[in-house]
């Protein structure tokens, strides 16, 4: 039979179904799941505390919360939220943990953090892939959703769609005239520098 590893911190209590209270010095924070599920939940504790730990602050709920809005669709977020360990894999908890840092870091410097709006891709007019190769010969893929409004790019995890950045549609633009602006854009971003992008809109993981 399985049993839980020794805590400083928390205090595991098993009920009469084999299930698992857990406290968090003295206050129930968990009840009736399985070891399983508590060392998965401990393991996302662990990653919000880290990722305020390398950001430098201590409001770590407020951070983390902003940064996993930004970085996941409504659906995932309320469910990582409510401590739906699966709503993720490892390269969108580790796009949160950037996020924090970024969202820390414009805190510092007293800068009003970017608001940034995931684009509803719930009904997508075209889907696809892009790639080209950079002056340094590293190859850039996204995945591009296309909308009445933008075209969206970015990669996908085990949740769907993560978004790095969209290209506002122009009235009277073609979808292949505005995939075509948005890889110049891509190609100048990486050869040249953010800053002289014409109109893509990005956030920062890129």
């Amino acid at each position: 039979m399985k049993t839980p590893k020794a805590d400083t911190r928390f205090d595991l209590e098993q009920q009469d179904n084999g299930l698992w209270n857990v406290r968090d010095n003295g206050t129930l924070i968990r009840t009736a799941i399985t070891l399983e599920q508590w060392e998965a939940i401990r393991g996302e504790l662990e990653r919000q505390e880290k990722a305020v730990t390398d950001a430098g602050k201590t409001t770590s709920r407020v951070i983390y919360e902003k940064a996993v809005r930004r970085c996941l669709t409504d659906d995932a977020a309320e469910r990582l939220l409510s401590g739906d360990m699966s709503a993720t894999d490892d390269a969108g908890h580790d796009l949160i943990s950037d996020e924090c840092s970024r969202i820390a870091i414009e805190t510092d410097a007293g800068k009003a953090p970017r608001d940034w709006t995931v684009t509803d891709v719930s009904k997508p007019v075209f889907s696809g892939d892009i790639e080209f190769q950079d002056n340094e010969g590293e190859y850039q893929h996204f995945v591009v959703i296309a909308t009445k409004d933008r075209i969206a790019f970015g990669g996908n995890c085990n949740v769907g769609f993560i978004e790095s950045g969209y290209l506002p549609r122009e009235e009277g633009e073609t979808l292949d005239e505005g995939l075509a602006e948005m890889l110049a854009d891509l190609e100048t971003y990486y050869n040249d520098g953010a800053q002289y992008t014409s109109r893509i809109v990005f956030n920062e993981r890129m």
